[in-house]
């Protein structure tokens, strides 16, 4: 398994909770907590439920209130009927669990920040309204979603719901989980992060037949897609077909991102092995703790195209992908990456970083590499 972290600071708790019912034993303590002084809000009691689920019309909000109304069905036997309305289309329902902008105030989302209300018979769901539903139900229906197709939840004849209201929001702005399923949507992953790396990319330059034949050197030695980090003309060239993109007359093959503005620096998925001329001359046995490669693609090429885009496209971001044989920072650290972004592919996986000396090593990694881009 490849985990690819984007590593942000930590929200910070903006009360003390010591005690707060809004936490569980497994759940985490949200951002902001409080309760209000009114009266809870019945979603089913006997015979009846909540009338609707009022949702804003989006892709993702109109999952959410499915899936919120097949939760309350699930749980009690009843379901509430779902209505979706578009933007500044008025609904004249007073009580129900409303979704999105449905919920009549507008709240920023930034890093998916969210927001729940719930009072005078009323639920509204804020900012990135789809994880307030998912909250709110592991919250304070006790709804659990452990893997794909593993979704719990508690069967009652009666669901009543705090008065409360509160905020939260994903500590990392980078989540990923592989694949799309139910679950992942549940498990609040995504990003607000600007950059990111095309994996692998470029694309299609090896199967150019005019580039290969006009710029053969630019590949590694042999028959491979990788290109040969080592030698200037692949830097001069990479160079031109960034400006070439950016002026709208030819497609990078994925290097360039003009909306996020990110240039992709990412070494195909195989390890650096070029022993042409250029890289032979680079490669210093005494640096490259993990594979001679390290200092080759990372400290030669990276921290040559770095001083470039600063001067030539300031608003962009290199981001690269250290992994394989180019993971490790080289002994005696790299130079001329500020501001760079590290995508940092971590090769254990999750069930080896339980054990201590993998994730020690695996967390110095991280932290090198933090400290030679100063993100």
């Amino acid at each position: 398994m490849n985990i690819r972290f984007s590593v942000v600071p930590a929200l910070v708790c903006a009360a003390a909770l010591a005690g707060c019912r809004a936490v569980r034993p497994d759940l985490s303590e949200p951002l902001t907590w409080t309760e209000l002084a009114a009266e809870p809000v019945v979603v089913a009691k006997g015979e009846k439920v909540i009338p609707v689920v009022v949702a804003a019309d989006t892709p993702e909000n109109r999952w959410a209130a499915m899936f919120l109304a097949g939760t309350i069905e699930e749980m009690c036997g009843r379901r509430p009927e779902v209505m979706v309305v578009s933007a500044g289309q008025s609904c004249a329902v007073s009580e129900g669990l409303f979704i999105g902008e449905a919920a009549g105030e507008s709240v920023v989302s930034s890093n998916h920040f969210f927001r729940v209300v719930a009072r005078d018979g009323c639920v509204r769901f804020l900012g990135k309204a789809d994880y307030a539903v998912f909250d709110w139900c592991e919250r304070e229906l006790g709804m659990r979603y452990y893997c794909a197709g593993g979704k719990y939840v508690e069967k009652r004849d009666e669901i009543v719901a705090r008065a409360v209201d509160y905020s939260d929001a994903p500590v990392f702005e980078h989540r990923t989980i592989g694949g799309n399923t139910d679950w992942t949507r549940v498990a609040k992953t995504g990003s607000t992060h600007r950059g990111g790396v095309q994996v692998h990319a470029p694309y299609g330059w090896n199967h150019d037949a005019r580039l290969k034949a006009v710029h053969p050197d630019i590949f590694e030695t042999g028959e491979t897609p990788m290109l040969c980090y080592g030698n200037p003309t692949t830097l001069d060239y990479y160079k031109t077909r960034i400006d070439r993109h950016i002026a709208g007359s030819e497609d990078s093959g994925g290097i360039v991102d003009t909306v996020r503005k990110v240039v992709t620096v990412c070494q195909w998925d195989a390890p650096i092995k070029c022993k042409c001329r250029w890289c032979r001359s680079l490669y210093s046995h005494d640096r490259a703790n993990a594979g001679f490669a390290s200092p080759v693609i990372w400290g030669w090429f990276l921290s040559r195209l770095n001083a470039w885009m600063r001067e030539r496209h300031p608003d962009y971001l290199i981001s690269f992908l250290p992994y394989l044989n180019t993971v490790e920072v080289p002994v005696g650290g790299l130079g001329g990456l500020e501001g760079c972004e590290a995508e940092v592919c971590t090769m254990p996986g999750l069930a080896m970083l339980k054990n201590r000396a993998c994730k020690e090593k695996e967390e110095g990694v991280l932290r090198k590499w933090q400290a030679a881009t100063g993100r």
